[in-house]
């Protein structure tokens, strides 16, 4: 099991070499594909794996958004996810900016409705952010009775 975590480790390291600068789509897609196993998600998460995905969510359109929102999603299922995530000051902006962006993309509305609702559910700072960002006011709008 150990060479496992040794392995997973090493390409997470090598994967995250891109971040935070230049992450790319094909780290997106390798970052992805390690958090599929559930052992290797908290090397991904000390690699500073959230940070990356977040910065690269932070961009413009991307290729890979969706898959970087599932995988954000996927993280922040865990305590050290939650944790690492609050630390980027960033993480809710950015989430709350995916839900409106990939209002024409159902999956990725819900993978980004997903990851603040895992950030949000651990942090006070996270709820007010995200009202403050008109997470609130616009999901309240949309769930009234006509």
């Amino acid at each position: 099991m150990s060479i496992v975590r040794t392995i997973s480790s090493t390409i997470a390291n090598i994967s995250l070499s891109f971040i935070p600068n230049n992450i790319t789509d094909v780290a997106v897609r390798a970052i992805s594909g390690i958090c599929a196993v559930e052992v290797n998600r908290e090397n991904v998460i000390k690699a500073g794996g959230v940070d990356g995905l977040i910065t690269y969510l932070s961009g413009s359109a991307r290729r890979n958004s969706l898959r970087a929102l599932a995988t954000v999603e996927v993280i922040l299922q865990s305590e050290i996810g939650k944790k690492s995530a609050l630390k980027n000051p960033s993480v809710i902006v950015v989430l709350v900016k995916n839900v409106c962006r990939a209002s024409s993309n159902q999956e990725g509305s819900e993978c980004a409705i997903g990851s603040l609702l895992a950030v949000c559910s651990s942090s006070s700072w996270a709820r007010a952010e995200a009202a403050s960002s008109a997470v609130v006011t616009a999901s309240a709008a949309d769930s009234e009775p006509v």
